[in-house]
């Protein structure tokens, strides 16, 4: 089983009726935010609410899959027919968001050994930002069944080579001997990948004096590559990582390359990730927002603030992996990647 931090706030009654206005809020995003609040509230006040938003063919999949997950937040492994929603969601042609926020409500609930064992079918087809998030959900599991599919399923992918090689080396080998060896060629072959990324660089960073910054700027608004989910240019974006206003004057175009082609090898200051080992044999990266004499509240690259009981916590220490994820290049052409890397370094 893979499981959440216990950690639940309870239900202060002064909150009810804001909490129910902004269930009937005639705007998504509201509702959105309300669902993602819920899921972290003691409460079964709001429940047949929840299962009515849920039933609702007409409201969007992820607002749906919200609901179910406020609701099985409290009641053990998640639902089946959220988890189906949540496959079928990322197994669709849906904007990059959808399946980011998909992957990492999937990635962040409980789930039955059954349900751990049929998500290794979506590891196959997940798009690089989505494939890292998914493999979270195997952080716990050590079935070998489980193991030999998701060597299989990993070997199969298009987006593998977003992975670090000793993050991954390092999963695997908590599963039984048998399933390391099966996959031993395939991280080996990642490392032999890394070993080109000097040649990488320089190849793009000759094509650099050809970009179109307008096109870059659109292709920053337009959400490709994630960037304006975690990054302000201006009063465009959300500030998860560094601000970019002015990163032109403090980067070269080289720099933001590397930086967008292979986010862990430099973490920028401020912005270091922390890593939590928790008793139950979860591991979560992120930064921490905030800390109470109870509780600590981890930022994730999706925005979202997770707390934590500080009671189910074994240890904190800085983390070696950046939350920008690798892989962002892959969601682009290479153009549009060079024509944001040149709109970026014109920002000073």
């Amino acid at each position: 089983m893979i499981s959440q931090s216990p950690t639940l706030v309870p239900l202060h009654v002064s909150w009810k009726e804001a909490i129910l206005a902004a269930i009937r809020s005639p705007q998504p995003e509201i509702v959105s935010g309300v669902l993602t609040a819920l899921s972290k509230i003691e409460s079964s006040d709001f429940d047949s609410h929840l299962r009515a938003i849920a039933d609702d063919r007409t409201r969007p999949s992820l607002i749906r899959i919200k609901a179910l997950a406020a609701v099985s937040h409290k009641k053990g492994p998640l639902s089946k027919k959220a988890f189906v929603l949540l496959k079928q969601l990322l197994s669709s042609g849906n904007l990059e968001g959808g399946r980011i926020e998909a992957a990492t409500i999937l990635a962040g609930i409980d789930l039955s050994e059954d349900q751990v064992l049929e998500t290794v079918s979506l590891i196959q087809d997940a798009g690089p930002l989505e494939l890292p998030i998914l493999l979270n959900i195997f952080e716990g599991s050590r079935g070998t069944d489980t193991g030999l599919a998701l060597v299989e399923a990993l070997e199969r992918s298009g987006s593998a080579n977003v992975l670090l090689p000793a993050e991954l080396k390092r999963m695997l080998l908590r599963y039984p001997l048998e399933v390391y060896k099966k996959a031993e060629p395939f991280v080996e072959s990642l490392l032999e990948r890394e070993g080109q990324r000097e040649k990488r660089l320089a190849e793009l960073e000759s094509e650099l004096e050809a970009t179109e910054v307008s096109n870059g700027k659109a292709v920053f608004l337009s959400g490709k590559g994630a960037c304006i989910t975690c990054h302000k240019i201006g009063a465009d974006g959300r500030e998860v990582g560094p601000e970019l206003s002015t990163i032109g004057s403090i980067r070269t175009g080289r720099d933001l390359l590397e930086s967008i082609l292979f986010p862990g090898l430099t973490l920028a200051r401020d912005y270091e990730p922390y890593e939590i080992q928790t008793h139950d044999g979860q591991t979560l990266l992120g930064d921490i927002q905030r800390e109470t004499a109870d509780t600590v509240f981890l930022l994730d690259a999706t925005a979202m603030a997770k707390p934590i009981a500080r009671s189910s916590i074994k240890t904190i220490q800085p983390g070696s992996v950046s939350l920008m994820p690798a892989g962002l290049d892959m969601t682009m052409t290479k153009k549009e990647l060079l024509d944001l890397v040149g709109y970026l370094d014109g920002l000073e």
